[in-house]
């Protein structure tokens, strides 16, 4: 380190980065690059709940607002345990998104109301089985519904159904129907 040149600390950095990113950022990408290289690796492992990527000698991670991720006050904290260790170098936006504008529609997630799934297997609890196709859509559509009603061809009792073939369990069931039809031909 220079006598007589300013230390900029990574949480300095942090704050303007942020008053530079557009008012209605939702997204933000960042690589740290510490001045010494061999302190890569502890920087990394103070990034850890950032989940930071490695490039070459740099740490790429992402602050997410409002979201699924790191918020940015999340990022604040990582960023002030680097510069309690004393481990310098610099902080760059590699990239940033906006939130949609208001005039453009989102796509909205799908939301199965009341489904009606067919099971092969079920018991009183709800933990299911399913045959060939069935597998496809099924155990999908009921882990995304509110309401989950099975129809299933197999009713057994609790323990019967070995726990290594459930494909849904019963935490996404609601309703259990017994509609039998056909035998289990080995399954």
């Amino acid at each position: 380190m220079l006598r007589g040149v300013p230390v900029v600390t990574f949480g300095r950095q942090w704050r303007r980065i942020q008053a530079q990113l557009p008012e209605d950022w939702k997204h933000a990408r960042l690589a740290l690059t510490p001045t010494n290289p061999k302190r890569l690796d502890q920087a990394a492992a103070l990034l850890g709940p950032l989940t930071p990527g490695r490039s070459g000698e740099a740490l790429r991670f992402e602050s997410i607002r409002g979201g699924q991720g790191p918020s940015p006050g999340a990022v604040g904290r990582a960023l002030a345990r680097l510069d309690a260790e004393r481990i310098r170098g610099t902080l760059e936006l590699i990239g940033a998104q906006e939130t949609v504008p208001a005039g453009h529609a989102r796509p909205a997630a799908v939301v199965f109301s009341v489904p009606l799934v067919e099971a092969w297997e079920a018991d009183r609890w709800g933990n299911l089985t399913f045959r060939e196709s069935g597998r496809n859509f099924n155990p999908v559509i009921a882990m995304a519904a509110q309401l989950t009603i099975v129809q299933a061809q197999h009713l057994r009792e609790l323990g019967e159904i070995d726990p290594d073939n459930v494909v849904t369990p019963g935490i996404f069931v609601d309703r259990v129907l017994h509609v039998p039809y056909g035998d289990p031909t080995g399954f």
